[in-house]
């Protein structure tokens, strides 16, 4: 009698219904090459799933840009770009394109291309892009995959004095896919204020107006509200805009109940978003060795962090913030807590748009920069 085990019977394959479950809930890009290694049947729908990590939003222009990766340190790998030529056969793309972050292909997208001299200033979920168009003279909302487009104000509206003057919008953030009128969408700008808030819809943007603006308040209190430049960063957290300055001071702004409507009928002026602010107050700062050329807020496992970008010699810090406490009025006590490095993480940076990604790797880190001037970080 033979003792070689017998040969198990041939596994039988799941559906595509309950293949496609399993996709959905992975959260690394490991375990997504190693669930797309079972079998041809698990990979065909793994290619239609893949995991929703961050992609590359390009205008036809920068879509001859590929990546390449570069080791930092023992633990860091940094996503640098350099320039391909195309095949003589395979002409630059004249529509919006995507590059994947974790393989070397373009992708251009059907449908409507850019609208004409259109400048990425932010993108959404959905597919959704931030647009500066005609040289920065108008701004709007625009769908990458369907052409729809949302405009938004150019001007914007100072409290007190009621007069609307011209703003230009460096970045601009929302916390979901644009919806319907009335979402909120913040800014970081420059002219009247460094930072703006309107709702889809609107007309106007408005710098962070307090409640005490709907009761007769001075011009001081709406100054008050805004951060110090230079302006580093701005991004969407537990709902609530969080402002970092470049003393890495932070601010956070959440839009209250009130609907801004008492404002409206005692100044006939459109109504304002109305924002309560949190101020925050550092302990124990760490001050860096080196000069910092650029810093991100991003969030990580449901925490915000903060993140230093030095060039020389290139390395990158990590903090976390921690809530000591409230103390006077509207004044929150905390300290930026150096973590080590996002080991296991893939970590995407761009002002306004910052991600982080479970990789699925315990031995290293993967950093990338989007330091063209039309790069964005598609969710």
């Amino acid at each position: 009698m033979s003792t070689h085990p017998s040969v198990p019977p041939t596994m039988k394959i799941p559906s595509p219904d309950i293949l496609e479950c399993v996709f959905r809930v992975l959260r690394s890009y490991a375990d997504f090459a190693r669930s797309c290694a079972v079998s041809r049947e698990w990979r065909a729908v793994g290619v239609s799933n893949t995991p929703r990590f961050p992609m590359l939003i390009l205008t036809s222009t920068e879509a001859a840009f590929i990546g390449q990766y570069v080791k930092i340190s023992p633990g860091c790998w940094l996503w640098r770009r350099s320039q391909i030529e195309f095949e003589p056969q395979t002409p630059p793309p004249s529509s919006p394109a995507f590059l994947r972050v974790f393989g070397k292909g373009v992708c251009v997208l059907d449908g409507d291309s850019f609208p004409t001299g259109g400048a990425i200033i932010g993108s959404f979920a959905g597919g959704w892009t931030a647009l500066a168009l005609d040289g920065r003279r108008g701004f709007c909302l625009f769908d990458v995959c369907s052409g729809h487009r949302i405009p938004l104000p150019d001007l914007i509206r100072t409290p007190v004095l009621n007069l609307d003057c011209s703003l230009d919008i460096k970045f601009a953030v929302m916390s979901a896919a644009p919806g319907s009128e009335g979402d909120l969408i913040g800014a970081v700008t420059s002219g009247a204020a460094n930072v703006a808030f309107c709702r889809l819809g609107s007309k106007r943007w408005w710098p962070p107006t307090p409640r005490a603006m709907v009761c007769g308040a001075q011009l001081s209190h709406c100054r008050a509200m805004l951060p110090r430049d230079p302006v580093e960063d701005l991004i969407c957290f537990r709902d609530a805009y969080y402002v970092l300055d470049g003393e890495e001071r932070l601010i956070a702004y959440m839009e209250t109940d009130d609907d801004g409507s008492e404002y409206e009928a005692s100044s006939g002026s459109p109504r304002p978003p109305i924002m309560e602010m949190i101020r925050y107050e550092f302990q124990y700062t760490d001050v860096p060795n080196h000069a910092v050329l650029s810093r991100y807020l991003v969030e990580v496992a449901g925490k915000l962090m903060l993140i230093r970008h030095f060039a020389d010699p290139l390395h990158f810090e990590f903090f976390e913030l921690a809530q000591l406490g409230m103390s006077d009025g509207n004044i929150m006590i905390a300290r930026w807590r150096r973590v080590p490095d996002l080991v296991g993480f893939a970590v995407f940076l761009r002002k306004g748009c910052s991600k982080c990604k479970p990789l699925g790797m315990s031995d290293r880190m993967l950093v990338h920069i989007a330091d063209g001037s039309n790069w964005w970080f598609y969710p």
